[in-house]
Parts: structure tokens; sequence; C-alpha cells
């Protein structure tokens, strides 16, 4: 019998890329699973119809044969709505599905909360009503273990699949477009106000590295609509943006070398091979590469700011490194893998 979901996903302003592959990485497992499926999506916030309003659920009861939320960061910055005295009502099956949330570097650069993440309270409700719950990285399933909540379970991110779920022959080719620095506009970076005043000077060094190993010019990735304003201050680099995902991931695959400040242009680099440098600033990006195993290979910029072009050397360097490291992570991102199949499962 064909089977009919609400996918119910992050897309709000700026029109963030990352999140695109994310929702397209979980409808094509969806596929995998489901040879015979009709998917309906609602953005997760800010939408008059969106996330978990009584009117979605009232259509998830009428026709529908369950509900997905995710993947990204719902469990912080407003990014899920939710009726909860309409979830009494839910009349069809629940899955949270590679969420996230994370701490943030003070001033201080010590990680603390966030002051927009769900509370407590409302996450344990939330998964009163969940069949099933998977989260993105580590620190996400000890905080929600830490809080009791017992019907969770540590599953990874699905971009980690985009290799098996769309191959390298189907996606566009771009081969003047080698050396990606994939950014995210400062203002909207957590990090000390110290750190973001050297931004734009982080960026420019970077792009001298690049110009000096490789005798290239790289391109400057914006996930966001949010990042051009940034991006265009730079005199002597090219930016780049675009709102179609396959562009967007044929782009990656097409990288010589991607620097990316942004985990969702790191794991379709990982999935597909394309050698990468990542540069995490918060507990999330922390997190998720020490979940894939890659935490070796990561340079915290908040903590390495000051070692940062020596760091960048090194990996530039050592590529070979990172291709071993990804080869013996297989097994790893096979198992996270084999878990989000299970967990989808749920709708049968």
């Amino acid at each position: 019998m064909a089977k009919s979901l609400i996918h119910i996903t992050p897309i709000g302003k700026g029109y963030n890329i990352g999140n695109f592959a994310i929702s397209i990485a979980i409808r094509k497992l969806l596929f995998k699973i489901y040879n015979d499926l009709t998917i309906v999506t609602y953005p997760a916030h800010g939408a008059t119809e969106s996330g978990l309003n009584k009117k979605i659920i009232f259509e998830a009861n009428q026709w529908c044969d369950g509900i997905i939320v995710g993947g990204g960061n719902l469990y912080e910055n407003n990014e899920l709505f939710i009726d909860f005295n309409a979830l009494e009502s839910l009349q069809v099956p629940l899955v949270l599905f590679s969420i996230s949330l994370g701490k943030i570097y003070s001033k201080s650069s010590h990680l603390t909360r966030r002051t927009d993440v769900m509370p407590n309270n409302d996450l344990k409700n939330l998964h009163r009503f969940s069949s099933n719950s998977l989260t993105r990285d580590i620190a996400t399933q000890s905080h929600l273990e830490s809080i009791g909540i017992e019907n969770s379970i540590l599953g990874g991110c699905p971009t980690l699949g985009l290799n098996e779920f769309v191959k390298k022959e189907n996606l566009p080719s771009y081969e003047n477009k080698k050396f990606l620095i994939s950014i995210r506009n400062p203002e909207l970076m957590n990090i000390p106000r110290s750190l973001k005043s050297k931004m734009p000077s982080i960026v420019k060094n970077i792009c001298t590295l690049i110009k000096k190993k490789y005798q290239a010019i790289p391109l400057l990735l914006c996930h966001d609509q949010r990042d051009i304003g940034f991006a265009s201050s730079f005199d002597d680099a090219e930016f780049y943006f675009t709102s179609d995902v396959y562009e967007y991931l044929g782009l990656l695959n097409s990288s010589q070398l991607v620097v990316s400040m942004r985990i969702h242009a790191t794991l379709p680099c990982l999935s597909y091979g394309v050698p990468v440098i990542n540069l995490s600033y918060d507990e999330r990006g922390i997190s998720l590469l020490k979940t894939i195993g890659f935490s070796s290979w990561d340079i915290n910029l908040v903590e390495e700011e000051s070692n940062l072009e020596n760091l960048l050397i090194d990996r530039m360097e050592n590529l070979d490194s990172l291709e071993s490291l990804r080869r013996s992570s297989v097994i790893i991102r096979g198992k996270l893998l084999d878990i989000q199949s299970n967990v989808l499962q749920a709708f049968r």
C-alpha cells in the first residue's frame, strides 16, 4: 500500500542551502525504504502552516501515515513551532529525525548554554509524543539523556549518505571552480565579538594560503542569502550562491579543495570523497565531527585561531591523511546510516 508522509523541515530566512541538502538526503532515504510514497513538506516555523501546529496535525490525522520532523538544529533558535495541545490529538507516528542542539562560545571562549535553546520541559514533552527520536550528534544525545529522555538514539546526519542517494555522475560539473571557501556571515556566527571582528582578515588569509599553494583564486561559497553581503565585501575574490541543491552538490563534488565553515558543506564533501578542511566554532560542529570519527582532522576556530595558519598549511600538505581517515570511518558512517533506516521503518 502506498504511504503518505508529512515532512516538517527547516527552511527559514535566507534559504540556507545546507538545509536543502539535509532535506533531499532524508527524501532519498525515505524513497529507498518505501517504493511507493508521497511526501508533503512544510516549513518548521515562520509560516501560517508550519511546524507541529493544529492544522498540520489535523491534516495528518485525516490522510497521512506519519510525520517526520527534521533534520537540522530544530531544538534551538525557535526553529520548530509546537502546539502541544494539538499534539494530544495526534493519531499517527511522529518521528524526530537527525535533530541537534549545542552550546556556543561565550566572550571568554568557554562553551555555554544558548539563550534560545528549547526548554528541557518542552524537549521532554515533545518526546512523549514521538514514536522514535534520532539525534544528530553525541552532545545532543548526551543532553537528552541527562534530562531523562529515554526514547532517543544517536544516528548522525543523513547527508553522510549523499554519495549513495545522489550519484556523482548525476551531478553537474564545474571544472573552473576547483577551490572553495564555504563561509558564513560573522553576524550569524555565535562566536566571541573579538573573533567576529577578525573574520574578514581570517577569510583573506585563507584566500592567500590557497593562492600561494595552488596558484588559484578561491571562490567564496555562500550557503545563505544573508552571507552575500559579507562575501561581496572582498574585492579580490568572487562569491557564489545557489538555491538549487543539485547545483550546490555538483559544485562541492567538482572541487579540488574546500575550506569549510559550514558543516553541511563538510559532510557532503566527506561523503563524495572531496578534500575538505573543516573549521568548527560551536559545539554542534565539534560534536558532529566527533560523532563520525573526524575530530582529529577538525580545526576549532575559536580555541585554535592563534595557530590557524599553521594548522591550515598542515592539513593542505597532508590531504592523504584525510582520505585514510575517510576510509577508516566507513564502518562508523555505515552503522549510522543503518540506524537512520531502522528509525524510518517506524512508518511501516
